[in-house]
């Protein structure tokens, strides 16, 4: 992705009933993350913002129950 905005993709484990997403992070920043269950509509629904950074890495886990897809777009907030 561009600059500050990493992009997973992954197939949701329908049994856990979530999906879990890491990024690299950097202290003193602050993330939002979007869903998409289909990559052509774009990315219109965010599920978290204001999300603190926790260096080296961040971990967040998202709900998938029912999606058969799920894509994630995670954002540095300004």
């Amino acid at each position: 992705g561009e600059d500050g905005v990493a992009e997973v993709g992954q197939p949701p484990d329908p049994d856990a009933g979530a999906t879990v997403l890491r990024w690299q992070s950097a202290s003193n920043r602050a993330y939002s993350i979007w869903r998409s269950v289909r990559l052509p509509d774009g990315f219109a629904e965010r599920i978290a913002t204001n999300v603190p950074a926790t260096p080296p890495a961040n971990v967040y886990t998202a709900a998938v129950a029912g999606l058969s897809n799920a894509f994630f777009r995670i954002e540095l907030d300004p």
